[in-house]
């Protein structure tokens, strides 16, 4: 999971230009619309098109893999994420600890069986570490 989570954190400092990358790239090399539609071999309202819905978030992989490069790059995707994977686990595991224990509680309080705060801090610890150890499948249920 950490090897993971330094892979992704150099995307994390990418932010898309204002006018998207397409059209950025485009008028870095002194490119028209025109010139690269025909190199892709698309009409230039094609390439018009695809800029918009690219700045948008909107352009399908094929053709960002089919401009890619005419601009001198490949087209890759890549999920940025906003928390670690480890917090992210960590803060899962918590969570579904505390949501059995709290389960419980209220099970044991009707039985006017009360549990102090204290113990039950204890046992969202103890179930996260258990759940931690054994890499419980059902965190995501």
């Amino acid at each position: 999971m950490r090897q993971l989570d330094r892979k992704l954190a150099g995307a994390s400092t990418l932010a898309p230009p204002r006018g998207g990358w397409l059209r950025t790239l485009r008028e870095a090399l002194g490119m028209s619309q025109r010139q690269l539609a025909n190199g892709a071999n698309v009409s230039q309202q094609t390439v018009a098109y695809l800029e918009q819905k690219e700045a948008a978030s909107e352009a399908t992989v094929r053709a960002l893999n089919t401009l890619a490069p005419l601009l001198g790059g490949r087209f890759v995707t890549v999920f940025v994420q906003e928390k670690s994977l480890d917090n992210l686990y960590m803060e899962r595991t918590k969570a579904v600890a505390k949501q059995r224990v709290d389960y419980v509680d209220q099970q044991m309080r009707l039985e006017g069986q009360q549990v102090t705060d204290n113990n039950i801090k204890k046992e969202i610890e103890r179930l996260t570490e258990e759940f931690v150890a054994s890499s419980a499948p059902s965190l995501w249920d």
